[in-house]
């Protein structure tokens, strides 16, 4: 269990095989495409690279398959992660050093790009990532 890393460990008894392998890709491009633009703070934090990245991230694993939105609080910060089928998805749970869920609720993406910085940061994570699929 130690070799899976702590933003897929949750993950690993209900997805095997070809799921879990999509989500380390994804995971993997993502690390190389955050950045200061989109994250919400405006910069990028060199030892915890998904720190602001939860509301883009969110969005672009909800364009690509689907499943909810879910919104928290975890020490006082806004935190948004997926939910595929039943499995929560959330690839930047590691910017957290301690994971403590104020109780999360469903948002929808319009709702979330109602807020122009989460609409703007999404949009340039989506279009990055798919430029780099091609």
């Amino acid at each position: 269990m130690d070799l899976i890393p702590p933003t897929l460990t949750g993950l690993v008894d209900s997805w095997r095989g070809d799921k879990l392998d999509v989500l380390w890709s994804l995971r993997s491009a993502l690390e190389d495409l955050w950045s200061a633009e989109t994250s919400v703070n405006g910069t990028l934090d060199a030892k915890r690279c998904s720190r602001g990245q939860c509301v883009p991230t969110a969005l672009l694993v909800n364009e690509l398959y689907g499943g909810d939105i879910l919104r928290t609080v975890v020490r006082g910060e806004s935190h948004y992660f997926n939910r595929i089928k039943g499995v929560e998805i959330d690839l930047t749970r590691d910017q957290f050093p301690m994971w403590i869920d104020g109780g999360s609720t469903v948002r929808s993406r319009e709702e979330i790009l109602e807020n122009e910085s989460s609409r703007r940061r999404s949009e340039l994570l989506s279009k990055l990532y798919h430029d780099s699929q091609r």
